[in-house]
């Protein structure tokens, strides 16, 4: 049976794979020329989620940066990670995306571009939507989806450095400049970035940006672009309609890290739960919940934690962080993706040997 997908990003060329390879036919709208084009996301993607993707792209043919660690300024009060090996990578969205579209083209997907879907005159025939058309998404609209309840308003450029070292990102919390989120500078090399900040509160977007720019102390920058991220996931992504089936996945469905807006690793977890139940839509909406639910509900604290914290918080939160010693447990246990691992990793590093459980008990 026919199979819709409304939007040809990650999310939606992974649903679409997905479905072919479940048995079903597949055709792909997607509003601009090609896939990956407007790039959206600032493409830092964890080493860990890529590979989840290895099976669709290569995504070492698109790496333009290696990513070993992070600098966190909390107010003015900085907190360094590093490891020794890349944790994740800065890649070309625009050829990633476009070698997606390639494979699930090769696996039978036929595509209709420059044209966004319609479910009123585009789905004649089709047995499933699966709405990945974004944080406004059409689709959701359509067929009366709940509204995601919280977004941030972001806006980035790309902009002229001058770096030592370019294989760490720096991330600025200051709720009085960045209000409900954060600040960011992303290398790509030694001469280059891309900078941006997000924040709940639209207003604070232009000061917010003339802000980092005289904090970075940047000379030059291109025009920056602004976007919205969805922080909150919708409380129902699919549903039966009239017979048909309609599923969300990636930023429609608000599947995101909601401390990062980043939506790639979440958003293909769920989107390949969708290709596979899309003729299950209680299913799909129990499996991506189960999957990624309690590493999505652990972001959200993080972000709400750090979003209520005056300035001296901040401050005192990282000074006691690094007399703690958390930068080395971070280095050695943190996931960008998942949270919830952290711990378990940690103690699944540090289990009890039978010697040591013997000198315990005895």
């Amino acid at each position: 049976m026919k199979v819709i997908v409304s939007g040809a990003g990650p999310s939606g060329l992974v649903a679409a794979a997905s479905a072919i390879s479940c048995g079903h036919s597949v055709r792909v709208f997607e509003e601009h020329a090609r896939s990956g084009s407007p790039q959206h996301c600032s493409g830092l993607i964890s080493k860990e989620g890529l590979e989840s993707l290895s099976d669709l792209a290569d995504y070492r043919k698109h790496v333009i940066n290696e990513i070993r660690g992070a600098t966190f300024d909390f107010a003015g009060e900085r907190f360094e990670i590093e490891r020794k090996q890349e944790t994740a990578f800065v890649i070309d969205r625009a050829g990633f995306d476009a070698e997606l579209a390639e494979k699930a083209e090769s696996m039978g997907a036929s595509f209709i571009y420059n044209r966004r879907f319609s479910p009123e005159s585009g789905c004649a025939g089709c047995g499933a939507i699966i709405g990945a058309d974004g944080p406004l998404s059409g689709v959701a609209s359509y067929f009366n989806f709940p509204k995601i309840r919280s977004f941030a308003f972001t806006l980035k450029a790309k902009a002229r450095i001058s770096a030592d070292s370019c294989q760490k990102v720096s991330l600025f919390y200051d709720n009085s400049k960045f209000p409900g989120f954060f600040a960011w500078l992303i290398p790509h090399n030694e001469s280059e970035a891309e900078i941006g900040l997000g924040t709940t509160n639209s207003e604070s977007l232009r000061p917010g940006f003339d802000y980092l720019i005289k904090k970075l102390e940047i000379r030059k920058w291109e025009k920056p672009k602004g976007r919205i991220i969805p922080i909150s996931p919708r409380s129902r992504t699919a549903g039966e309609f009239g017979g048909r089936n309609v599923l969300l996945v990636g930023d429609a469905a608000g599947q995101v890290k909601s401390s990062s807006g980043g939506g790639v690793v979440f958003g293909t977890s769920a989107a390949r739960l969708a290709g596979k139940f899309v003729f299950e839509p209680k299913k799909y909406e129990s499996q991506w919940r189960r999957e990624i639910g309690a590493d999505m509900g652990a972001h959200s604290m993080l972000r709400s934690f750090f979003a209520a914290q005056p300035g001296f918080s901040l401050r005192l939160m990282s000074a006691s962080s690094k007399l703690l010693g958390l930068n080395w447990f971070f280095s050695l246990y943190g996931n960008m993706d998942r949270p919830t691992h952290m711990l378990g990793a940690f103690l699944e590093r540090n289990k009890l040997t039978p010697a040591h459980k013997n000198a315990v008990t005895n």
